[in-house]
């Protein structure tokens, strides 16, 4: 899209403006998240005055978006609905850059309110800039067109972005994207076209926009290099979908890096002084929190290794874990007093699933975050879903209260089955990968040869049954009794559905429904790796509905 420096734009440009702006809206192509945000909701009232904003007297000027120097740009939620975090890159040393952006509620060319912000630019990776801004004063309930510019004179092409109204919305789930410059895992039973992450990934956006979602919640693992390879960015910030869509991250055990920090801009984000920041760069600022209608999301890093060797081969540091847990709770406490008394849900997103059934399960790593108190902090502070992805594998738990300083998992098994009310202690879902990158084994796929299966912690007691409420396991649970079939106490359901798949989150009022989809529509026999299986793209191959009374 082309713009003249001047405010004056000639009629035929004019035409061709508002040609393009009218073909993106009808098509998508300016990126309409689809959401069924109503535009105006004053509608029927007498009409607020309009500005074209691309020609006459109202014009801004735009120069060029061909020059713009505008990559990876995406949105993250702001503090609560009424604001949107942005950043995006730009080639070049920061000498001389700006970020700037601009929200026309309405349209360009027939807009009824101009809200301008101004960040921040920073070094970033060798040879670019980072910029990021804030945008508040957005109202509930409309839409809006918006550009952003790296150097004050030219921007970006125009995209589009809905503010939910109060009342009943959608968002989405994803883990574990991955974003590679490679191949999604070969034993996939469903392949995008060109069979890399990033066209798995970019089919999932796609989805994501056709549903009508509001935003994306991440649950970690957003590349795959732990040296950041600035390729997997540009992949992961490809689809259109993440300039409509606010993302917002975890960190993942793949994110050790400063790019992570560098491409994303997280509200509230909290500020914690001590060892960890001189040991662990992946603890530094990535516990944040976000209010979303009324929900009050809290965003946890459980990325870090607290174990001896900072592997999850070594043995368990539950002194550093306790560092990661106090920070955690402290950050679910900084959340509650900053929105008391606006939300009906508090859900918390991470990575490092604690009740999950594949691989993972019984990382010492993860042992030494349940031991340190990660399952009995949520219980305290009264969240009622913990998201989680890494294990690659999906898993729902019962109701769980982890209790005595985290050495039990007591699931309600009296609340089981897909609808639920007042479950009283949360319930913990793990998410498998959004674009096909690799799948972990489960040990109720007996076709799978479990020889190789990386599930080495021999006794981790959290995962057995309890026979005191208040006391310790009954029973062991290691690698042995998990090749055998049986299930973690906490796992109510569990899928490996070896496709890439999402999450719907329907949420009005105090109902809230979470529907898990693979992408994809296959069925088959046993294939030598999988047993038999039958998905639907438009079945949840699982879903759970809370309500609170």
């Amino acid at each position: 899209m082309l713009f003249k420096k001047t405010k004056k734009l000639p009629v035929f440009l004019l035409a061709v403006l508002f040609t393009v702006i009218t073909f993106a809206i009808i098509t998508g192509a300016c990126g309409d998240s689809g959401s069924g945000v109503v535009v105006n909701p004053d509608a029927g009232n007498t009409p607020e005055p309009t500005k074209n904003y691309a020609e006459g007297d109202d014009a801004l000027g735009w120069g060029m978006s061909g020059i713009a120097n505008v990559s990876t740009l995406g949105l993250t939620p702001g503090n609560d609905t009424t604001a949107v975090n942005l950043n995006w890159y730009s080639n070049g040393a920061q000498a001389g850059k700006v970020a700037q952006a601009r929200f026309i509620r309405g349209t360009l060319i027939a807009g009824t309110e101009l809200v301008t912000a101004t960040g921040a630019v920073a070094e970033a990776s060798t040879g670019t800039t980072q910029h990021k801004v804030t945008v508040t004063g957005l109202k509930p309930g409309y839409s809006y067109e918006y550009a952003v510019s790296s150097n004050g004179t030219d921007w970006s092409e125009i995209y589009k972005f809905s503010v939910p109204a109060a009342g009943a919305f959608k968002f989405a789930v994803v883990a574990d994207p991955q974003l590679t410059t490679g191949a999604v895992d070969n034993n996939s039973r469903y392949k995008p076209i060109t069979g890399t992450t990033r066209a798995g990934w970019a089919e999932t956006m796609g989805i994501l926009v056709s549903k009508g979602v509001s935003f994306i919640v991440g649950c970690g693992d957003q590349v795959d290099a732990v040296t950041a390879n600035e390729i997997e960015y540009d992949n992961f910030f490809a689809p259109v979908g993440l300039r409509n869509l606010p993302f917002a991250p975890v960190s993942g055990n793949h994110e050790p890096h400063t790019a992570y920090n560098f491409h994303f801009n997280w509200p509230n984000a909290q500020k914690f002084t001590g060892t960890l920041e001189e040991t662990v760069a992946t603890a530094k600022e990535r516990n944040y929190f976000y209010l979303y209608n009324n929900i009050l999301f809290v965003a946890l890093n459980t990325a870090p290794y607290p174990t001896v060797n900072s592997n999850s081969s070594s043995d368990k540091d539950v002194n550093t874990a306790k560092l990661h847990t106090e920070r955690f709770q402290k950050t679910i406490q900084a959340a509650k007093a900053a929105h008391a008394g606006k939300y009906d849900w508090l859900i918390v997103q991470h990575h490092k699933s604690t009740a999950s059934i594949a691989n993972h399960i019984a990382d010492k790593d993860i042992q030494a975050y349940v031991e340190a108190g990660f399952e009995r902090i949520m219980s305290e502070e009264g969240v009622d879903f913990i998201l989680a992805g890494h294990d690659h594998v999906y898993a729902r738990s019962y109701p769980l209260a982890g209790k005595d300083d985290g050495k039990v998992s007591v699931p309600d098994k009296t609340k089981g089955g897909n609808e639920v009310t007042n479950p009283g202690n949360p319930i913990y879902l793990t998410f498998t990968t959004a674009s096909g990158l690799k799948y972990y084994q489960v040990s109720f796929d007996t076709t799978f040869p479990y020889s190789d299966n990386p599930v080495s912690n021999t006794e981790y007691p959290y995962l057995g049954d309890v026979t005191d409420q208040n006391g310790t396991s009954s029973t062991k649970f290691g690698t042995a009794a998990y090749k055998e079939g049986n299930k973690p106490v906490s796992n109510l359901a569990a899928v490996q559905p070896w496709i890439p798949s999402y999450c719907i989150v329907e949420v009005n009022g105090k109902t809230i429904k979470f529907s898990t989809y693979a992408i994809a529509t296959v069925s088959g026999t046993n294939d030598g790796v999988t047993a038999p299986h039958n998905f639907d793209a438009n079945t949840p191959y699982d879903w759970v509905q809370v309500t609170k009374n």
